[in-house]
Order: C-alpha cells, then sequence, then structure tokens
C-alpha cells in the first residue's frame, strides 16, 4: 500500500520536477530575490564553473574577486522589485543539449539585456556562459 501512496506521490509532483529541467526555468532562479544563485558553483558546467571557482575561491592574500558585479544583472547596484517586475525570459535552443535564454529587465530605469548559454549535463541545465554589455563570462578572470 505504502509503494502505492509512493507512485501516486510522484507521479502528481512529476511535472514540477520536470518544470526544473527546463533551461528558461534554471536561468529564472539566478532572478530571485536576493540574487544570490550566482553563488552556486553547482549550477555552472565549463568554462563558466572554471571561472565562478578562480572568482570566488582563488583570491590571494588581499585580493579582490576579479567578479566585482553581478553577472546576472551586469552591474553592482539593483532594484530588485524592478528587475522582478520587468523580468523576461527568452528561450533560443541552440542545438542538441544546448540552449541561450536572454535575459531582458530594466534597472533603475535603463533597459538591459544578459544572455545565458546552457548546456545539459546529466539531466540538467547548467550554465556554459553569461555575455552582458561588453563582457563574456568565460573571458574574465584570466
Amino acid at each position: 500500500m505504502r509503494q502505492i501512496f509512493a507512485a501516486l506521490f510522484l507521479a502528481a509532483w512529476m511535472p514540477a520536477l520536470a518544470w526544473a529541467d527546463d533551461p528558461v526555468e534554471a536561468v529564472r532562479a539566478f532572478y530571485k530575490p536576493p540574487f544570490e544563485a550566482e553563488l552556486d558553483a553547482s549550477r555552472y558546467t565549463d568554462p563558466a564553473l572554471a571561472v565562478i571557482q578562480t572568482a570566488h575561491d582563488g583570491n590571494t592574500e588581499g585580493e579582490g574577486s576579479c567578479l566585482d558585479f553581478s553577472i546576472a544583472i551586469d552591474g553592482q547596484d539593483y532594484d530588485d522589485e524592478e528587475i522582478t517586475r520587468t523580468l523576461r525570459l527568452a528561450e533560443e535552443p541552440a542545438g542538441s543539449g544546448e540552449a541561450r535564454v536572454t535575459a531582458s529587465f530594466s534597472n533603475f530605469d535603463t533597459q538591459q539585456e544578459v544572455v545565458w548559454t546552457l548546456r545539459q549535463v546529466s539531466g540538467d541545465w547548467k550554465v556554459a556562459d553569461v555575455e552582458g554589455n561588453g563582457w563574456r563570462l568565460s573571458e574574465l578572470c584570466q
């Protein structure tokens, strides 16, 4: 009897679990206040993972991080309410197991766009690169 209830429970939650494997939802996590998801290395794959690890783990005596801004908002200061209210995410399939998600939003009345490149790794969508206004994550911290 317990197995039947467990199976019914899992069946009821499967659509929600599958939704988390969507590239757009993977990027949406980076835009939930307080915008700390970008510190979670488990959300990345190389080449972005190497940069995140260097930025947060590779600091030496007295040196600051080579990432001194939020990659999700492409800046240091932000209005989380405005970003949340204006955020639009658009997916563009980039090939087998890859996707690009463009995040468009307003921050302090300025339109911004951040492009996320994701790769499917063991069934999960992970960030492989991020591109903002004049920078690409994979090219930082070298």
